[in-house]
């Protein structure tokens, strides 16, 4: 979700971007500064990810960026890289929005789809054949233990599941 992936601050977005949508160039320029150990870090791709000579092998990703975030050029960038690299990728641009809208969803209709889309992706990411959906109300894990979900009144963040140990991972 609108990664940073680069030390560039002279990308188109960065540019249009600078000032005015919450995160600003100045603000990252802060972070790198603060997040470096030194100026040869710049091209070290733990730290920036398109410093990376190959990206073969990463595993699938689902790229999120917003239209008026300094980082949105980064972002797409590496979705590109990614899926040049052979790997299952999806970038998604939101319009209209700026960096940290996906946290907005109560009150941007954009950052609740944004949600829904890496919550799909999760789902998918995380889907086995030999799991039953969660969707039907049950789960079997590997562990052998059945995730039953709890249709009770939710009291506290705790009560989302009941787990319940079963001898026999089918049941």
């Amino acid at each position: 979700i609108y990664p940073v992936t680069d030390v560039n601050f002279t990308t188109a977005s960065y540019n249009q971007n600078a000032e005015g949508y919450s995160l600003t160039k100045v603000t990252m320029q802060w972070y790198w500064d603060h997040y470096l150990s030194s100026e040869d870090d710049v091209l070290n791709p733990y730290a920036a990810l398109l410093q990376a000579k190959s990206l073969v092998g990463q595993p699938p990703a689902l790229v999120i960026t917003a239209e008026f975030d300094p980082l949105c050029d980064e972002g797409e960038a590496y979705a590109k890289r990614l899926s040049e690299a052979g790997v299952a990728t999806t970038a998604t641009r939101y319009d209209g929005v700026i960096h940290g809208f996906f946290t907005m969803g109560a009150v941007v209709e954009k950052g609740q789809q944004a949600v829904d889309e890496a919550s799909a992706a999760l789902r998918k990411a995380f889907a086995r054949p030999d799991r039953k959906s969660v969707a039907q109300g049950n789960s079997v894990d590997p562990g052998g233990r059945r995730i039953i979900k709890n249709t009770n009144k939710r009291t506290n963040a705790n009560d989302d599941c009941v787990e319940m140990t079963s001898t026999d991972a089918r049941a």
